[in-house]
């Protein structure tokens, strides 16, 4: 008795179904590529839009002109935003409008 027989013939995947499964690729491989641009510490390493390493870091508040509160990491390259590090710890940037599914 084969049983992947068996159960193939139980489940036929649908057009939605399919669907699905192929959002769901394109959701994972977006996590895989923004973790692939943090450190082990979660500090941004390299640019998620043109991979590059070259990274500045822009300071937008401080307290008494001393002690950094809120700075902004952007590509030296592409110029584009990278991250934003607020009261000790990185926010997540806002979803691109060009794609509102990325997480």
């Amino acid at each position: 008795m084969h049983f992947g027989v068996q159960l193939g013939m139980l489940f036929h995947p649908t057009a939605a179904f399919k669907a699905y499964v192929a959002a769901q690729n394109v959701f994972l491989r977006n996590i895989q590529a923004a973790e692939a641009t943090l450190s082990l510490h979660g500090d941004p390493c390299s640019c998620p839009t043109c991979h590059s390493t070259e990274l500045r870091e822009d300071i937008k508040d401080t307290l008494d002109g001393h002690t950094v509160m809120e700075y902004e990491v952007v590509c030296k390259q592409c110029m584009s935003n990278v991250a934003y590090w607020a009261h000790g710890s990185y926010e997540p940037l806002p979803a691109p409008e060009d794609n509102p599914s990325y997480f």
